[in-house]
């Protein structure tokens, strides 16, 4: 837990809820989205359901975003996996069921140059780990 507490910044360490609702809020979803996913991860390992909740609501994010969010960051933290630029969080949804550290550069490729909608229909045939034309 250090580790993550690290990379999602020293105003962890006390858990100040005003801070972390402060620091989330200024986070744009598109561009902030792992640093957020990384605090919500702590914070609902630390927190009450309930307490949680309420996060949640003084964020304006939903439980499902949140556990998408929570979902991606277990994943990535746990395949030792860096996002490249310009993946936004609604396609690593997607990804992140299948994505591993030996498949990561295909299915990066793909993220980077498919729509979320495609990426969707290929997990759903089992070609999103497969090279892009072959």
């Amino acid at each position: 837990m250090a580790a993550e507490e690290q990379r999602a910044g020293t105003y962890m360490s006390d858990l100040n809820i005003s801070k972390l609702v402060q620091k989330i809020n200024g986070l744009m979803p598109e561009t902030g989205w792992l640093e957020m996913g990384r605090i919500l991860k702590i914070l609902s390992n630390r927190m009450t359901r309930e307490k949680f909740k309420e996060v949640l609501t003084q964020v304006a994010l939903s439980d499902r975003t949140a556990a998408y969010l929570v979902a991606i960051v277990t994943r990535l933290d746990s395949q030792g996996i860096k996002v490249p630029q310009g993946a936004g969080w609604r396609k690593m949804a997607e990804v992140a069921p299948v994505l591993t550290y030996e498949n990561q550069a295909v299915i990066f490729k793909k993220v980077l140059s498919c729509t979320r909608e495609e990426l969707i229909e290929m997990r759903k045939n089992g070609d999103l780990t497969k090279k892009l034309g072959g």
